[in-house]
């Protein structure tokens, strides 16, 4: 199963809003690219699904920005995997053949399995992890 870079690039968007998320304040689209390395275009899309699911919110202006919608500790690795993707595990439903139920089965008890694994793994939990030392000034 390979990752999708937008959802490896999602989640990665959404640590940085959650560590950001207790000083209240927003992040503007070009902090959130340099501190990722993401292109602020590809950023700027996946920012625009994420505020499609309820994950993030945008706030207008010069000084505006992102911040998330709720709090990091009821954001899921799942929900942004499904913000992004739509699904965890895509496979094909093809029924042809004799053995098609037995692997259907299997494909979806193997997603049933990382569906649940996905929504154990919060946000607070992710960003707490190797936190990166901010600096004031």
């Amino acid at each position: 199963m390979k990752i999708p870079q937008k959802v490896d690039y999602a989640t990665r968007v959404m640590i940085q809003l959650a560590r950001r998320h207790s000083l209240g304040t927003v992040s503007q689209l070009e902090d959130l690219g340099n501190a990722e390395s993401v292109s602020v275009n590809f950023l700027a899309q996946i920012l625009t699904d994420l505020k499609k699911a309820g994950l993030v919110k945008s706030k207008r202006g010069k000084l505006g920005g992102y911040l998330l919608e709720r709090h990091p500790s009821t954001i899921t690795l799942y929900d942004i995997i499904v913000a992004i993707e739509g699904s965890l595990f895509d496979f094909n439903q093809n029924q042809e053949g004799q053995s098609a139920n037995i692997v259907a089965d299997t494909w979806k008890q193997m997603n049933q399995t990382l569906e649940k694994a996905a929504s154990q793994i919060t946000l607070e939990s992710m960003a707490a992890k190797h936190q990166v030392p901010m600096f004031f000034i």
